[in-house]
């Protein structure tokens, strides 16, 4: 299900608020998928800080292996696995955020 973004949205503006869904549906692919997040604990993101590339190139691979794994397991899903992985990561004071966004066809 698609949910407009809550921050400065005026729901009032009912009118607004359909027309901002139906534009992100006609965006969506005319496929079956599922979206999973993977988050590094935030005692761990500081080492994105320290060695960024080592760091992220880890993430990726452990995260593209988990699920290429999980996937394959014929007592999960018994299948080979097409995704997309895209970095988030963000800094508020001092803690760092680090997530992978999967989506899964």
């Amino acid at each position: 299900m698609i949910r407009p973004p809550l921050e400065g949205w005026r729901w009032c503006q009912s009118g607004a608020r359909d027309r901002w869904i139906a534009a992100r549906q006609s965006e969506l692919l005319p496929v079956p998928y599922i979206h999973v997040v993977f988050t590094v604990p935030h005692h761990l993101a500081h080492l994105a800080l320290v060695n960024k590339k080592v760091f992220y190139d880890l993430l990726f691979h452990a995260t593209a292996e988990t699920l290429l794994e999980v996937a394959a397991d014929p007592e999960h899903l018994g299948a080979q696995i097409g995704f997309l992985a895209v970095l988030h990561s963000c800094t508020v004071g001092v803690r760092t955020c680090c997530s992978i966004l999967i989506s899964i066809v």
